[in-house]
């Protein structure tokens, strides 16, 4: 058996980073005091987990021991191994190797057994059955295709709560940070949904550089759309909470 320590995790991870590059966003506590990265996103992740952990409870899972969740665009696994910590059957999905490189070394360097898997949550069909999805920080960065066909494929996997954290377009701009376009009609299967065009990266990156440099961003469109309508209840979801964070996000909780 290996003995953690401080130094022997810290030099672990340096080791990992000299070979993998370092985290990107998800700071993850490894023990002993040493995390995975800089407190830059600290307030960011850790309201975030209080708040899905308090959306749990309110839905009725105050335990989520043997809970199986689903963690879409899991990105370097904070979610997914907060999770874990906590009893729940995990896996997280992301579509890009580096970040679930991350995630899964993160998750053993702490003992625990997540499952991590390079997927696109575009291709959901081979998933399931979950208690719980969560889809956090990931509806916007999809077409309006994409998003509708997401969200109809989380239904499919059988999970009976599924929690979106997700950018919404406002219906006025003041200041347009995200460089949103003007409002906007997209159509998917008949259905208009009224939103605001995103640009995901700037003109002339490489697709290389897309996988690598932007590993918040989409897989490959460029540029997604975000909705004003939420078409949740047409994938067989009921909506029953919304919790407003700022005017261009919100976080809403749908059973089937």
């Amino acid at each position: 058996m290996i003995i953690q320590d401080a130094a022997f995790i810290a030099d672990s991870l340096g080791r990992f980073i000299v070979e993998h590059g370092p985290w990107t966003g998800h700071r993850i506590h490894l023990g002993y005091g040493v995390h995975t990265c800089n407190d830059f996103h600290e307030y960011c992740l850790s309201y975030r987990t209080h708040l899905y952990s308090l959306l749990l409870r309110d839905f009725g899972y105050s335990d989520i021991s043997g809970l199986r969740i689903l963690d879409l665009a899991c990105h370097e696994g904070a979610f997914s191994i907060e999770f874990a910590r906590q009893g729940a059957v995990v896996v997280g999905i992301d579509g890009r190797e580096s970040s679930i490189a991350r995630a899964a070394w993160a998750a053993s360097m702490m003992g625990l057994e997540c499952q991590f898997r390079v997927e696109d949550v575009r291709n959901l069909r081979s998933q399931g059955p979950f208690d719980v999805v969560l889809c956090a920080g990931i509806l916007y960065h999809l077409t309006a295709q994409d998003a509708v066909l997401t969200m109809r494929q989380i239904a499919e996997t059988g999970c009976g709560l599924v929690i979106i954290d997700t950018h919404v377009a406002p219906s006025a701009i003041e200041e347009n940070p995200f460089r949103l376009s003007e409002l906007d009609t997209a159509t998917v299967d008949g259905q208009a949904y009224e939103g605001r065009w995103y640009p995901e990266f700037p003109a002339g990156v490489s697709d290389e550089s897309k996988m690598r440099d932007y590993t918040g961003s989409a897989l490959d469109n460029e540029h997604s759309f975000w909705f004003r309508r939420r078409m949740v209840e047409g994938c067989g979801f009921r909506v029953y909470e919304a919790v407003p964070e700022k005017h261009t996000a919100a976080t809403f909780v749908g059973r089937l």
